[in-house]
């Protein structure tokens, strides 16, 4: 399965999210949120894990984790904007390159980063501190 490629558009899903078991709409993030995709292998859980302890830093970029998964194992305790997604047939996953496949996509909608290896969260976060956007974004705070 091929990556969908930097600067198109990811296809829109939604999925059950294991800890709230709500519904989660991809597309409810758009324009609002910039958003790692991760489809979950073993080094994905591992950034997950990572990507956890660093969730103020999420939040302060805007950043959105939907993490697709074909198990059925509820995580532990996740901080807002972090959605583990039930995705039992992996019909989701295959349509976003399979397994390994890591994506950040931007407020604009456009996938910025496309891999199989999750970006170190550090190497995460200077990509979207570079951007624009953000930089506006950080000068509106202070």
């Amino acid at each position: 399965m091929s990556l969908i490629s930097e600067g198109a558009h990811l296809p829109p899903f939604a999925l059950l999210d294991l800890q709230s078991g709500r519904r989660v709409e991809y597309a409810a993030f758009l324009r609002s949120r910039r958003i790692v995709v991760l489809v979950v292998n073993d080094a994905g859980k591992a950034w997950l894990a990572g990507a956890v302890r660093e969730a103020k830093a999420f939040a302060e970029r805007d950043l959105t984790v939907l993490a697709v998964t074909k198990s059925d194992e509820k995580p532990g305790n996740l901080p807002p904007h972090f959605h583990v997604l039930h995705d039992a047939d992996g019909a989701v996953a295959t349509k976003l390159g399979g397994a390994g496949a890591f994506y950040l996509v931007g407020k604009d909608t456009g996938i910025k980063i496309a891999g199989r290896v999750p970006v170190p969260v550090p190497a995460l976060f200077r990509t979207i501190d570079a951007m624009p956007m953000r930089k506006q974004e950080a000068q509106g705070r202070g």
